[in-house]
């Protein structure tokens, strides 16, 4: 008969504005670990990881209902790592955990937990004082802010992921896949956390062992941002004469810079990144081709069709039908 296999467990902490981006990863992980234990022999089974989610402030969005159960309201003892997703992005201000939820933070964390924070869940930690007196990976367009309210954070990294302590923080959404690789080395194993990498494409170099991810290599900070910026709000209605505002610059200037930093249009940019994302979310979760479309911006459905199938030359189906067939 075999034997029961141990469970590590990753709690997230969700509310009614979390982006369902930064949570998709690890439920694709605890997907993958329940796979691979399935292919392991009774000598070589490993734990397996499992998310629960934590509810804070209300229902997550109805968007998680095909993946997991509605979740718990308890804060659990006895989880290997809690993530802190990214939410809203409220301009101007720093969302403060509850007393209850800050205690069972500073506990867990007492106790041996490993934390991480992508987002806005970075900026919690902060408030939470949980990252004084060392570094952190600070949402772009927070970074001014953090760095006058909160001085002890020592290196304001505007962007990729930084480890300090048994904390991992990740500025941008767009850095969740790798946070999720590193989280796995330090609670699992590299076995489990090199299968993952493989399975979502993530360059080996992006995600070395000293964790402090060089995401960003222009040499042109506003561009650095503007980047930054859209893929952090890719999901929202977003125009260049805006974006460029936002950055306190005209639409040419931003536009010209842009050009001549990474040889395209921010236009094309965006296009892009919503592009990528989009193909990832068809490889790797259940969302239907109707929930994709809202995640990456679009509002219409037959539009984000088309400019799908202007893209890669084949419907959103069709490309997931075609790498389905062809995973082993």
């Amino acid at each position: 008969m075999p034997h029961p296999v141990s469970t590590l467990r990753i709690a997230i902490l969700c509310s009614p504005d979390t982006q369902l981006a930064s949570v998709a990863p690890f439920l694709d992980l605890a997907r993958l670990s329940r796979q691979a234990d399935g292919q392991m022999g009774e000598q070589e089974r490993t734990p397996v990881l499992d998310v629960e989610l934590i509810r804070t402030g209300g229902q997550p969005s109805s968007l998680f209902e095909p993946l997991v159960s509605p979740g718990s309201d308890a804060f659990p003892i006895g989880c290997s790592a809690i993530i802190l997703p990214a939410g809203a992005d409220l301009s101007g201000s720093i969302p403060v955990p509850d007393e209850r939820c800050l205690t069972w933070l500073e506990a867990e964390y007492r106790r041996g937990v490993w934390i991480g924070g992508i987002g806005t869940g970075v900026l919690m930690l902060a408030a939470a004082a949980m990252l004084n007196g060392g570094p952190a990976s600070i949402p772009p367009r927070h970074n001014q802010l953090i760095r006058s309210l909160y001085p002890r954070i020592t290196h304001g990294h505007v962007g990729g992921i930084v480890e300090y302590g048994r904390i991992l923080t990740a500025g941008e959404c767009a850095s969740t896949f790798a946070l999720a690789v590193m989280l796995t080395r330090r609670i699992h194993s590299h076995g489990l956390a090199e299968r993952y990498r493989r399975e979502c494409g993530i360059l080996e170099a992006v995600v070395p062992d000293d964790s402090h991810l060089p995401m960003r290599q222009n040499s042109d900070l506003l561009v650095a941002e503007a980047r930054a910026w859209i893929i952090a709000h890719m999901q929202d209605r977003i125009d260049i004469p805006s974006l460029a505002a936002h950055f306190n610059v005209s639409a040419r200037t931003l536009s010209r810079r842009f050009h001549r930093s990474t040889g395209t249009t921010p236009a094309h940019f965006l296009r892009s990144v919503r592009m990528d994302t989009a193909l990832s979310m068809l490889r790797r979760t259940r969302f239907s081709v109707e929930q994709i479309a809202h995640l990456v911006g679009y509002s219409d459905v037959g539009a984000f069709r088309e400019v799908f199938h202007s893209h890669m030359g084949i419907s959103p189906r069709e490309y997931r039908m075609a790498n389905l067939s062809s995973q082993p």
